[in-house]
């Protein structure tokens, strides 16, 4: 506890920043976003979902982290 994830974006873009592993600090989920509750009439399922994830990484950026990024691009 608290459980942690590894954060990247997907697909290869070097213009984007790095994560260190992070913490998820809070989750939330609505399933009437838009104000009112809206369901498949087959289901009964949401039609939309918002999903809210928190994260914080565990440690610090250092000038060495940098140094290292700097070196593998």
């Amino acid at each position: 506890y608290p459980d942690q994830v590894d954060l990247y974006y997907a697909g290869v873009n070097e213009n984007l920043h790095y994560f260190k592993r992070c913490a998820i600090t809070s989750m939330e989920v609505d399933y009437a976003p838009e104000g009112n509750n809206l369901l498949f009439a087959k289901t009964g399922a949401p039609a939309t979902v918002d999903l809210s994830i928190g994260f914080q990484e565990i440690d610090i950026w250092t000038r060495e982290d940098f140094e290292e990024l700097a070196e593998r691009v």
